[in-house]
């Protein structure tokens, strides 16, 4: 109840500057009031409260409710252009909150989180009392980054659904991407639409204290991204697991070869390398895409069981 309490005063605050004193220039960017009121609602309990771990609980109720979400054909972009009044309380949704908060804060990790506040500093100051889109936003955001914000995030906002990422050879290795679907891989109609996000890539790596990245896959500006190929050429031959989207920043899924599934739960344990959000993400991306057919559940299966041993192994130790 505290912890419930704790976000919903943050989240209201959060309005003071994210619709208060920037309003958004009409419904059409009601992610701007919505998606950085729940992206800002964590950031302060996580300053005030730091012993909550908010962002294992923002992977779960958040990150994980947007992904689940957005895997529907059901689903909508975030910024939605809005015609007519009846409209509006129809984006009141998880998509304007869940997934606006989630590429929120895959953009702060992205260009770095102070680099991000000096970025939100000036487009706060910039629109101040005046009305803003998320073209400005943008805009004030690469000006603080020296990076074409516009060209990586527009897509994430403009378009329906989120990739699958498919690790598809362990001799030489490969990244296809898909967009992805809880009802399964589609066959050649309209949902089975080449992936045009550009993907923020952030690796760990089996015995490495340092995380590898961020690569862009599907960068606008036409860069391929030939060391992120080559060092998992290394890690496989070295064979080593590899786990990609380090605290689920990136709004994204994975789908890993069978072996790397096989490697990556062996590191499931509750007191081993991954972090909680990381354990969470391998769970919940094999899960999700064991159900809609993208591989086997077996897989997914066979990583909870590890868990579930590496938990049980741990308890009968700390028990003495």
């Amino acid at each position: 109840m505290k912890r419930g309490i704790a976000r919903t005063v943050c989240h209201e605050l959060a309005h003071q500057w994210f619709g208060n004193l920037v309003t958004m220039d009409f419904w059409t960017q009601l992610w701007l009031n919505e998606g950085f009121a729940r992206f800002m609602e964590f950031v302060g309990i996580d300053t005030i409260f730091p012993e909550w771990d908010a962002w294992t609980e923002f992977v779960q109720s958040v990150y994980g409710l947007a992904l689940s979400l957005d895997s529907m054909k059901s689903s909508h972009p975030i910024e939605v252009e809005v015609q007519h009044p009846d409209e509006i309380n129809a984006i009141f949704d998880a998509i304007s909150y869940a997934k606006g908060a989630s590429v929120i804060r895959m953009l702060s990790s992205l260009i770095g989180f102070e680099t991000f506040m000096k970025g939100m500093r000036i487009y706060l100051k910039r629109h101040a009392y005046g009305n803003a889109t998320t073209e400005m936003l943008w805009a004030s955001l690469g000006e603080a980054s020296n990076m074409p914000i516009e060209d990586l995030m527009s897509p994430w906002t403009s378009q329906t659904g989120f990739p699958l990422l498919i690790l598809e050879d362990e001799i030489k290795c490969n990244i296809s991407t898909t967009k992805f679907l809880a009802s399964g891989p589609a066959s050649g109609n309209t949902w089975d639409l080449y992936c045009t996000w550009p993907i923020p890539i952030t690796v760990q790596v089996e015995g490495e204290d340092n995380f590898y990245g961020p690569w862009i896959l599907n960068d606008p500006s036409g860069k391929s991204i030939p060391e992120l190929y080559e060092k998992m050429n290394e890690w496989t031959a070295a064979g080593k697991w590899f786990k990609f989207n380090v605290s689920q920043t990136g709004f994204y899924r994975v789908a890993y070869t069978q072996k790397q599934w096989e490697k990556l739960s062996l590191a499931m344990s509750p007191d081993g390398p991954l972090s909680a959000s990381d354990r969470l993400g391998l769970i919940s991306d094999s899960f999700a895409i064991g159900r809609a057919g993208y591989a086997s559940i077996v897989d997914s299966l066979k990583l909870v069981q590890e868990f579930g041993e590496h938990a049980a192994a741990g308890k009968l130790i700390s028990s003495g």
